[in-house]
């Protein structure tokens, strides 16, 4: 998010900000002075992943605050019902958005490569789990991997730009590739729009940023 708010920033973009859990925490106007970004690191940098998230609803909340034709990248971990996100999704594209999904998984969530019974916190509430992992592995992995694939084919059937990112990839190695990728689809973030908007949104543990078209 830091990184996607410098170089957006450095190209005279307005950026914005909107952190968000269940509902909406704090949001920071866009502006395109590149002395924006202390007050956009500042927020970053006190976020706290904690709390309830409910990613497809915040989405629609904050869908008012997008006056303009925007470049949106929801930076997320984005564990609620696909079909909600999507139908979201594609009411930003209505309105001649463009959205990209950035897909952030830790890689014990992608491998879960527990091996001996161990308790498992939730990050949302007070829930604590004692489980043997090696009698829920392939049942886990089996609904990770359908999820997953179920996300990734939405998004191609809806013309969204997704890309699933290993939280242990040093984030400079993640950015070129995904900076690589949009180039050679000729849709570089980079762009000179003509009226160039940018805002970053973040849940509790999850971001999304946009920018005007």
């Amino acid at each position: 998010a830091a990184s996607l708010s410098y170089l957006l920033l450095k190209q005279s973009d307005l950026v914005g900000l909107i952190s968000f859990s269940d509902r909406v925490l704090h949001y920071i106007p866009p502006r395109s002075r590149i002395t924006h970004l202390h007050t956009l690191l500042n927020v970053l940098t006190e976020l706290k992943t904690e709390g309830k998230s409910n990613i497809s609803a915040v989405l629609n909340s904050f869908t008012e605050k997008i006056s303009h034709r925007s470049l949106i990248i929801i930076i997320s971990d984005f564990f609620d019902q696909v079909e909600k996100i999507i139908h979201q999704v594609q009411h930003f594209q209505f309105k001649k958005n463009e959205v990209i999904l950035l897909h952030i998984l830790d890689p014990y969530e992608l491998t879960f490569p527990f091996e001996t019974v161990t308790f498992f916190e939730s990050m949302e509430d007070e829930r604590r789990i004692l489980a043997d992992p090696k009698s829920i592995k392939a049942h886990y992995l089996s609904e990770m991997n359908y999820f997953l694939e179920q996300f990734k084919q939405s998004c191609f059937e809806n013309q969204t730009d997704y890309w699933l990112i290993d939280s242990s990839l040093p984030m400079d190695q993640a950015l070129i590739k995904f900076l690589a990728r949009r180039e050679s689809s000729l849709r570089p973030v980079y762009k000179t729009w003509d009226q160039p908007f940018s805002i970053i949104a973040i849940p509790a543990a999850d971001l999304c940023c946009f920018q005007n078209i």
